[in-house]
């Protein structure tokens, strides 16, 4: 079975054979459109008068224009195969650690969260970046709310892990939906300003004698023009006349309302065209399992709509233009019949459209998610059931760590005791193990799949304290930011709710003797609440707590080990409390200590 890799690259070279295909193509119809346009030109001049010199320009006009659409269509292609190329190879870097060119969030709003900032949700090398492969600003933030808040409903992880294993395989499909949702267009705004023109009353709700009145108009303008064609021939005098004064009733009684209409409407027809091609592709693809065939029928009609709606924003384009409007409205009062064609489509599909949207905006969400279980064959797809606080897994290691430097370690707790003590010297893999941990949560919590041979859990929520920083701009001091994160967690706890708590060496603001004293009454009071806990730390004295209470505390370390006087880490998690030091060691080979 090809790796992730190997796919990748193999189709990064087919896109790439077909957009030099698609080159040439396109250069020979170019040069076809000239000839046949010159062509056209010279039968026309030296044709004049002649009957069937007047056919084959007409034969020449279509064929023209057969190939400028018949080049638009390459165009179009090559712009998809281009996207796909950068796609793919993006996937490549991504994989390999190497910069990629994929949007991602800074994390700079989620800061204060509970463990974002700590467990490098986001940021440029964070679990966001790994998965996020959405191309519209809700679907993004979908994926940004599932990550800081993954829920602990059973029946709905195992929904979407039913969706996943549907979607993960099928590449062609996930790229295609990428590939046009990438070309959409969309601006922030975008959709609130499209729920609210679809929440605005019925334009004619108030203005019935508007259509009554358009309808007169066009009667007898149509009528007039009729007559004048079949029968008494065209009179300009009377033809201007009658443009003038549709125009003049237009803009007297109309146009101020019309333009508020248009402006409040806007150009959306690059996006509905978008929404109907990305309905389309959700429509067509086979999804047996319940969230699936939910999305699927969520979307039904959609894409015959969107279609239809674009279309009729498409015009807008031409009525912008000051000569196309008084043409348009002067012959029939246009703006009053394209309002009303487009007030007819929201009596018809406007209570559809937002669940249109949203279903859109899920399954975005959802391609992010199986793009993801698609680039890890190697991960392993956890088992999340109610019951006791617990997580168990063999051979865990960081999402975020490359293959070739990953070290994994078993690991079980809510088993034989709720809270371990890790014990370790500097750099042995204490906070890495930490976060390794918190990370495969949220992934498990997600229905995504986890670095580890194996993982089963309860649904927990998690909570983290590893990364303190002071801030100069709130005027808190290293101690204070910490004191206030733990306050956080407690407050969290207090409710019952059963959480996940990663503490890394806590008290660090603070002298050596309160910083004990403090640790050890900490941990004792997450004792007494609905949680399990990893609790990291220097101080071999804290893991005497698993003598006083060894139903609730368990004593596991990192080693660092001295060889030749140079200090080696295995990153691998054993039982008991570490005795080994190496800070000083670490100045030394630094010169900063003799």
């Amino acid at each position: 079975m090809l790796s992730p890799q190997e796919i990748y690259s193999t189709r990064i070279a087919a896109f790439q054979g077909e957009n030099r295909t698609l080159e040439k193509d396109m250069g020979r119809i170019s040069l076809l459109r000239i000839i046949i346009g010159l062509s056209a030109c010279a039968t026309f001049y030296f044709g004049f008068g002649n009957h069937l010199y007047f056919i084959l320009t007409g034969f020449l006009v279509v064929a023209f224009v057969y190939f400028v659409n018949h080049h638009t269509r390459l165009k179009e292609n090559y712009s998809e195969t281009r996207i796909l190329i950068e796609l793919n190879q993006n996937e490549l870097k991504n994989l390999s650690g190497e910069d990629d060119t994929f949007d991602y969030d800074p994390g700079n709003n989620y800061s204060n969260h509970i463990y974002a900032n700590d467990l490098d949700v986001f940021g440029t090398l964070s679990l966001f970046r790994h998965i996020n492969r959405t191309t519209t600003l809700a679907g993004k933030q979908k994926v940004i709310d599932h990550l800081l808040n993954p829920g602990g409903d059973v029946l709905t992880i195992h929904k979407r892990r039913e969706v996943l294993s549907e979607l993960y395989s099928a590449i062609d499909w996930r790229q295609r939906f990428y590939c046009i949702g990438a070309q959409s267009g969309e601006k922030p705004g975008d959709i609130p300003r499209l729920v609210s023109w679809n929440a605005q009353p019925q334009f004619y709700a108030q203005r019935k004698h508007w259509i009554v009145i358009a309808a007169m108009i066009t009667m007898v303008t149509t009528g007039l023009i009729l007559y004048m064609t079949l029968f008494g021939g065209v009179n300009p005098s009377l033809l201007i006349f009658l443009f003038v004064f549709n125009t003049g009733i237009y803009q007297l009684f109309f146009r101020t309302s019309a333009n508020a209409y248009f402006r409040h409407f806007g150009d959306f027809s690059r996006l509905f065209s978008t929404w109907s091609a990305l309905c389309s592709l959700i429509a067509e693809k086979p999804l047996g399992s319940v969230l699936g065939k939910k999305l699927k029928a969520e979307v039904s009609g959609a894409s015959p709509a969107f279609r239809e709606i674009a279309n009729l924003n498409k015009l807008i384009a031409y009525r912008s233009s000051g000569l196309m409007a008084f043409i348009m409205n002067g012959a029939c009062l246009f703006d009053i019949w394209f309002i009303f064609q487009i007030e007819s489509w929201r009596k018809r599909c406007g209570h559809d459209m937002n669940q249109w949207i949203d279903s859109i905006h899920q399954v975005d969400f959802l391609n992010s998610f199986a793009n993801y279980k698609f680039n890890h064959p190697a991960f392993c797809d956890p088992e999340v059931n109610d019951g006791p606080n617990r997580i168990t897994a063999t051979l865990m290691g960081h999402p975020l760590i490359q293959p070739g430097k990953l070290v994994s370690n078993g690991f079980e707790i809510g088993v034989s005791s709720n809270a371990h003590i890790i014990t370790g010297s500097n750099m042995s893999g204490k906070s890495t193990f930490l976060r390794a941990v918190g990370l495969n949560m949220v992934l498990a919590l997600n229905g995504l799949p986890v670095c580890a041979r194996t993982f089963s859990c309860s649904p927990l929520s998690i909570a983290t304290c590893i990364r303190i920083s002071d801030s100069l701009e709130e005027n808190q001091s290293y101690f204070r930011a910490e004191i206030k994160k733990l306050s956080q967690i407690m407050k969290l706890l207090e409710p019952g709710r059963p959480y996940l708590v990663l503490l890394d060496e806590i008290l660090r603001g603070t002298n050596s003797t309160d910083k004990q004293t403090g640790t050890r009454l900490f941990y004792q009071r997450l004792a007494s609440l609905n949680c399990v806990a990893l609790l990291a730390t220097h101080d071999p004295e804290i893991g005497n707590l698993a003598n006083e209470a060894p139903d609730h505390f368990q004593n596991f370390n990192f080693e660092s080990y001295i060889i030749d006087s140079e200090i080696h880490f295995d990153y691998l998690l054993r039982p008991g409390v570490s005795v080994t030091k190496n800070a000083t060691l670490l100045m030394r080979q630094l010169n900063l200590i003799q």
